[in-house]
């Protein structure tokens, strides 16, 4: 009886410890994080829309792989944080409802954490009550803590010290099945959807075993085959994430980090030595949520959330003595001493002696080295943990201060998580604002312009104690927020957007200049060119617009006993068809040439487009059209066109590979139009034109993975039939 008291005991802790922690998510009713970052909530425009868009997705049993409802399209597989094919999330998209399904995921990869931890803590012959005291530092440390609005950095990083035990087990038992849970692991963190923290890990992963194997003394060759074996496992994981890694490489290809980033940018966010205060209290330099934490300071942006790496004073000390404490030298002790060297010398970045690994993939493909900090908390919680083993009291004061210790870690960790993060419940997140309520039966795409500075301003002086603010900017319906109410934004909220579509959003945010005194703007005539290409029928926005062509429809004031700005819905009058058929047109190389011919006063965009491609330019007579939209959906648009004459037609979505055209059911090529838009040259007559999207990477890597898990299955069942080991144990070795 006692032997399943002590089995069971830490699931029980870790059960109730995760159940208070995120109580107020389910009770007194269904709540989500509501935590505001830069100008956008991270959970409100982007995990929870794109949560909810999936969910829809998922019941019709569709893989999300391209959506029209923000920017001018996107894909949204390819983006690589959807998350769909981990086994855990698209069971709860398919079951439960956005809320309840994200909610879950926090607490569910909260105990993968915590029993992962505590798993590899005994690995490493702690005792229980270490073990648990360990897990729960850093499972509730601030890494967790200050991103749970990030809900795949969240997620993915849960996963990490499962990876950590897997890849020791593997090089020291040499055991298949080992390996074979790795593979898989690794699989599952790479779908669920965060590609710099699966980097992150698999090179902390390797850091440890590496050095590990390095300092163990055994003959080469042993070591070579222990290195091989856990290379092999490392690799078969990721061949059978194909179907996510193809896809992403191809977007990458076409990304603003397709040749990497340059090191200014690539060290964003760096981890200046000031913050290592923050482990001992998170809020030493302010807290955001009273507005005491400033921002925007004379050296910049720093951005608190990613820049703090709590863990506690208790632990830290403890940390301390486990490093220095002689008696006990174990390999595995020096092996997290060397990951907290070097990942203390990467949470750095550009103030670090090793900065210049920034300028070489594939560090220069992700930005913001704190983010590294995952890597430094588990070392010293490991480091703390032998740091607490070391110490030699009475039995039973021994077992009370532990008990202590473990309480007080998670009380802190509770208590620091009340102080930041506020939650609203989901039926006021979900209720449409007055301006969600104007667009219904009003066709065309909206853009959100401006919404950024009031909401910065509230976010710089009063925090977020109060929500009040936060409710009411949802009338700015900012991409993507706009997808809990149907409606479709021009804009759009998302980790990495291709080259094109960065360009086409950075000139309708920059083009338009505002007055931040009085909140008046000015629309220039590219800014009103893009709106009117883009097929942009409404702009809302907290500034006043005085243009002929922006026509006010409506206001939306705030409560009376507030200063806040009003939100205005002005419509385009002049905003061109999403299809449309154009018969002039210029010729350019690249997106560069293109933005110079839409600049010009002669390029007027309801009679021209400017087409991307090395062809000899033919002159197209003056036509008369007829237009009529049969199919419209995400992935497939059917259109029946009927012009006299040779034209071109010109769809106000983005370019993108993938995507094909089909006339009278015969292959065409697109054309790259205006920049981020599509073309197809159409003979005169009536006609049937088809475009669809068929990823071809996800195609391949959907066949690549399926292989890769039918062998994995096969191998994993026969191993656990013939309780087959690898010839090379660890006891051979010694």
């Amino acid at each position: 009886m006692k032997k399943i008291i002590n089995r069971f005991l830490p699931l029980v802790i870790f059960l109730i410890f995760v159940g208070i922690f995120f109580a107020n998510l389910f009770f007194p009713q269904l709540s989500i994080y509501f935590t505001p970052d830069l100008g956008r909530s991270d959970t409100i425009h982007l995990g929870f829309p794109l949560r909810y868009l999936f969910t829809q997705m998922v019941r019709l049993h569709k893989i999300p792989l391209w959506t029209n409802q923000i920017g001018t399209g996107i894909p949204l597989l390819a983006g690589g944080q959807t998350g769909i094919f981990n086994i855990i999330n698209y069971l709860l998209l398919f079951f439960l409802p956005a809320a309840q399904s994200m909610n879950l995921l926090y607490f569910i990869f909260t105990l993968i954490a915590l029993l992962s931890t505590y798993s590899f803590a005994r690995y490493l012959k702690f005792s229980r009550p270490v073990s648990i005291f360990v897990s729960v530092i850093f499972s509730f440390s601030g890494v967790f803590i200050f991103r749970l609005q990030h809900i795949s950095v969240f997620t993915s990083s849960c996963l990490l010290p499962l990876v950590f035990l897997l890849a020791l087990r593997t090089v020291e038992k040499l055991d298949t099945k080992d390996a074979l849970v790795l593979a898989f692991v690794i699989c599952q963190q790479i779908f669920i959807g965060h590609p710099q923290y699966v980097f992150i890990t698999l090179l902390g992963m390797m850091i440890l075993v590496f050095y590990f194997l390095a300092i163990k003394k055994e003959k080469f060759i042993i070591k070579l085959k222990r290195m091989l074996f856990l290379i092999v496992a490392v690799s078969f994981g990721i061949a059978m994430a194909s179907v996510q890694i193809l896809p992403t490489f191809e977007f990458k290809a076409f990304s603003v980090r397709g040749q990497g980033l340059s090191f200014s940018e690539a060290t964003i966010q760096s981890f200046s030595p000031k913050y290592f205060l923050t482990l001992i209290y998170p809020f030493i330099f302010g807290n955001p949520a009273n507005a005491s934490y400033q921002l925007f300071n004379k050296g910049g942006l720093d951005i608190f959330w990613e820049k703090t790496a709590y863990i506690g004073i208790i632990p830290l000390i403890l940390a301390f003595f486990g490093v220095f404490y002689k008696k006990k030298q174990s390999l595995y002790k020096k092996a997290m001493i060397f990951l907290l060297i070097v990942s203390l010398l990467l949470v750095l970045g550009r103030y670090s002696p090793i900065s210049f690994v920034y300028l070489f993939p594939p560090f220069n493909f992700f930005q913001i080295p704190a983010r590294f900090l995952i890597l430094m908390i588990f070392s010293l919680s490991i480091l703390a943990g032998y740091g607490l083993e070391m110490l030699r009291l009475e039995k039973i004061n021994q077992s009370a201060l532990k008990f202590l210790l473990i309480i007080f870690a998670f009380a802190s960790s509770l208590f620091i998580l009340y102080l930041y993060h506020p939650t609203i419940p989901v039926k006021d997140l979900l209720k449409p604002p007055e301006s969600s309520n104007f667009f219904k039966e009003k066709p065309g795409r909206i853009y959100q312009l401006g919404a950024s500075w009031p909401y910065i301003k509230e976010l710089q002086t009063q925090g977020w104690q109060d929500t009040s603010y936060y409710l009411f900017a949802k009338n700015s319906l900012d991409a993507n927020l706009n997808l809990l109410y149907g409606s479709i934004q021009t804009g759009v909220y998302d980790a990495l957007l291709t080259q094109r579509e960065k360009l086409i959003q950075s000139l309708l945010v920059n083009e338009a200049k505002g007055n931040l005194i009085n909140f008046t703007a000015v629309s220039s005539p590219l800014h009103k060119k893009i709106l009117d290409l883009t097929s942009t029928r409404f702009l809302i926005s907290p500034f006043q617009f005085s243009d002929p062509d922006l026509k006010p429809v409506k206001k939306i004031s705030p409560p009376p006993s507030t200063t806040w700005p009003p939100f205005y819905i002005y419509e385009n009058i002049r905003y061109l068809p999403r299809i449309r058929f154009i018969n002039n047109y210029q010729v350019v190389k690249n997106e560069d040439e293109a933005l110079k011919v839409i600049s010009s006063k002669s390029f007027n965009p309801a009679t021209m487009a400017v087409i991307e491609e090395n062809l000899a330019k033919k002159t197209l007579d003056q036509s008369t059209s007829e237009i009529n939209l049969i199919k419209n959906t995400d992935e497939e648009l059917i259109i029946d066109v009927k012009n006299n004459k040779e034209g071109i037609l010109v769809i106000a979505d983005s370019f993108y590979p993938g995507w094909q055209a089909f006339i009278d059911a015969k292959q065409t090529k697109i054309y790259p139009a205006n920049i981020n838009q599509r073309a197809v040259f159409i003979n005169a007559g009536r006609h049937q034109v088809r475009f669809r999207f068929i990823s071809q990477p996800f195609e391949i890597g959907k066949k690549v993975s399926l292989v890769f898990f039918i062998i994995w299955a096969g191998l994993f069942v026969a191993t656990i039939k013939a309780g087959h080991r690898h010839p090379y144990s660890k006891d051979d070795s010694e």
